[in-house]
């Protein structure tokens, strides 16, 4: 009895600390684009309007993105169809830089690195 006690309070913690690491995943986006909007004004000089621009930009490709996801694990959209959000991101974003994609790659690199820092 105290065996099966024991693996259902197990049980119990392991299923509240995964449903608390996606809430703190889905609430971190606000984060992450912070940090993505704040480097982004570093390295291209952006103003403050165009710093919050990229910010809301990010935020709403952060929520596209999990859309599209979600249907693609549902089968409801395909493979190219769930990069819609990432081209549409892309395509915004390049107003602010006017850089292709491979120029970008040490921008990302750093963003990357300071987003590593917000675990």
């Amino acid at each position: 009895m105290k065996k099966i006690t024991l693996v259902l309070v197990f049980f119990a913690f392991a299923i509240s600390g995964t449903a608390q690491s996606k809430n703190n995943y889905y609430e971190g986006r606000f984060e992450r684009a912070k940090v993505f909007a704040k480097v982004a004004a570093e390295e291209f000089d952006l103003t403050e309007k165009q710093e919050k621009e990229v910010y809301e930009l990010k935020v709403a490709h952060f929520e596209e993105q999990s859309a599209a996801n979600k249907k693609y694990k549902k089968g409801e959209i395909t493979e190219e169809e769930k990069k819609a959000p990432n081209r549409k991101f892309g395509q915004e974003f390049k107003k602010y830089h006017g850089k292709n994609y491979q120029e970008l790659q040490p921008f990302y690199d750093k963003v990357k690195k300071e987003m590593k820092k917000l675990n």
